[in-house]
């Protein structure tokens, strides 16, 4: 599901055990990441840690992230880019 408002794009976007987002730069937008179901390992800038659901991420932007669905089950998180 993707909702575009002009100003802000959310998502729900759910990942298969070991599939991976890799690492890339949101180089004009500044993002929040909430995990809702699943484990994953999530890099952001030079800091990786294991995450899992009801955790936050915050992305600024032009700063490096990826995740990997690590855990044994579907991964969902929810997504907005502003």
């Amino acid at each position: 599901m993707l909702s575009n408002s002009g100003a802000i794009t959310t998502a729900l976007q759910t990942l298969a055990p070991g599939a991976v987002l890799p690492l890339h730069r949101a180089r004009f937008v500044d993002r929040m990441i909430v995990l809702h179901k699943g484990q994953a390992r999530v890099t952001v800038g030079d800091q990786s840690m294991t995450v899992v659901p009801g955790v936050m991420i915050l992305v600024p932007r032009q700063t490096w992230f990826g995740l990997r669905n690590n855990g044994t089950g579907i991964l969902e998180i929810a997504w907005s880019a502003t």
